[in-house]
């Protein structure tokens, strides 16, 4: 019999916390992924003042290898969102090479190369990153846009220690 080996999916997820939650309660969330995700790399954390709010979060993402789809990975973190009562989002922004525009689902996610903070955070993890639909790589898109409204809290590493 011959044995088929699964080539694991490169996926990019976005994490949004208040920033008055726990680094422990962060890495809880992190870990909970589960034995599906094998984290590859993780962002910086940075803090975020929500415009006309005094609500600060704090955000960061990880680059993982996973074998589940795009669609199960959205499907997973709806759940966990849905069934925590703390401040917690979650979003895949970035699935292999994939393009998908659905009701449900924009891949790779706009915020990507729209929001600075993701664009530097993805940078971060993935920096050779072509973005399928501008041809553009990540860390030159990231150089060539200013960085404003965020700042440093502290490295992300901190979660997988």
């Amino acid at each position: 019999m011959i044995e088929t080996q699964t080539i694991p999916n490169d996926c990019v997820i976005n994490f949004k916390f208040s920033t008055l939650e726990s680094k422990n309660k962060i890495k809880e969330e992190v870990l909970s992924l589960g034995e599906s995700f094998k984290i590859v790399k993780i962002s910086s954390v940075f803090k975020r003042k929500l415009r006309e709010s005094k609500l600060e979060t704090q955000e960061f993402v990880i680059r993982a290898e996973t074998t589940l789809t795009a669609l199960e990975i959205n499907k997973r973190l709806n759940l966990r969102k849905q069934n925590l009562t703390f401040s917690f989002n979650a979003e895949l922004l970035i699935f292999n090479q994939e393009v998908l525009l659905s009701p449900h689902m924009t891949l790779p996610h706009p915020n990507v190369i729209l929001d600075p903070l993701t664009l530097h955070c993805c940078s971060e993890v993935w920096p050779d990153y072509e973005h399928p639909v501008n041809k553009n790589i990540l860390r030159n898109i990231d150089l060539s846009t200013e960085s404003k409204g965020f700042e440093f809290i502290y490295q992300g590493k901190v979660f997988l220690d």
